[in-house]
């Protein structure tokens, strides 16, 4: 019977600092999980404004192409101011073009949003996995 009480006070304190270390490894764990998807938000955040700015920039230059463009008809009836309204135009219209291309590509090229918050999820999970199955195969704890 002191066998007994004896393994089961020495085990006691064994099991207690297991759990207390589990749950701190967890704690720490997941302050790391919550800080990397901290740097991945506002990386994300500046990406969104940087696009949302070209967006604005695109909008302008095409409006600014298309009252070209209205000046430009109604100016058609004087032939000499004609070359330089066309001229505004084309650069306008040019340009919205170009940045209009540049943000599709940029969009097409962006990574997956918390790429890598994702990737240490995975991870995780794959660990929790591992060391259930040595836990289950060794009796580890």
């Amino acid at each position: 019977m002191s066998d007994a009480g004896e393994r089961t006070g020495t085990r006691g304190p064994r099991l207690a600092d297991a759990v207390a270390r589990m749950f701190g490894t967890l704690a720490e764990g997941l302050g790391q999980r919550v800080e990397l998807f901290g740097i991945e938000l506002s990386e994300e955040r500046a990406r969104l404004v940087g696009l949302l700015l070209g967006a604005l920039a695109v909008a302008v230059l095409a409006l600014l192409g298309l009252l070209s463009l209205n000046l430009l008809l109604v100016l058609a009836w004087w032939r000499a101011r004609v070359r330089v309204v066309a001229l505004l135009s084309v650069l306008y219209l040019g340009c919205a073009l170009g940045l209009a291309l540049w943000l599709r590509a940029r969009l097409r090229s962006a990574p997956t949003p918390f790429a890598a918050t994702i990737e240490e999820l995975r991870a995780d999970d794959g660990a929790r996995t591992f060391a259930g199955l040595r836990v289950a195969i060794c009796g580890d704890v």
